[in-house]
C-alpha cells in the first residue's frame, strides 16, 4: 500500500492522508498510516486526527507531543475539543478522550457531524461506549 499511496497522494491533500491513515490503521498497516501522516502540515480536527493515527500506529511520544500543540492552542479553536478527542483515543487515554467530548458538547461543536460516533474510531472502545459518561455524551447532539 505504502509504495502506490505515498506516489499519488498529493502532501497537500490533508483528507485523504488523514483518513487514508486512519484507514490503513484498520487494516493493521501501521507503518502505511504513520508514514501518511507524518511530518503532515495538519490544523485543527485534522491534526487530532494525524494524533489518533500516530498513537495508534504505536507512535505515542509523537501524538503525545501533538496533544500539547492542541493544547497551546487558543481556546476559541475551531473544533479544538474534537480534536483533542479524537488524540486521546489514538493514546487509548479514554477518560481525556470522553472529558474533551464533553467540553465540545458544551462548545456546541459539530463533533457527530465531523466523524460520525459509529465511525471505526470509536470501535476500539468498547468499554467506554459501555459507561454512563459515553451514553450520555453520545446520545446528546451538538447542533439542537
Amino acid at each position: 500500500m505504502r509504495d502506490s499511496l505515498d506516489l499519488t497522494l498529493d502532501p497537500g491533500l490533508l483528507l485523504a492522508r488523514t483518513i487514508g491513515a486512519i484507514d490503513a490503521i484498520d487494516a493493521g498497516r501501521p507503518d502505511d498510516a504513520r508514514a501518511l501522516v507524518t511530518a503532515l502540515n495538519a490544523t485543527g480536527p485534522w491534526l487530532g486526527q494525524v494524533a489518533y493515527s500516530l498513537g495508534m500506529a504505536g507512535d505515542a511520544v509523537a501524538a503525545r507531543a501533538t496533544i500539547r500543540d492542541l493544547e497551546r492552542m487558543p481556546p476559541d479553536t475551531w473544533l479544538l475539543h474534537t480534536a483533542l478527542a479524537y488524540a486521546n483515543f489514538g493514546v487509548r487515554d479514554t477518560s481525556h478522550a470522553l472529558t474533551e467530548l464533553e467540553r465540545a458538547l458544551a462548545a456546541r461543536e459539530i463533533t457527530p457531524d465531523w466523524s460520525s460516533f459509529s465511525d471505526r474510531m470509536f470501535d476500539h472502545f468498547v468499554r467506554a461506549r459501555a459507561s454512563p459518561r459515553w451514553s450520555a455524551d453520545s446520545g446528546s447532539t451538538n447542533g439542537s
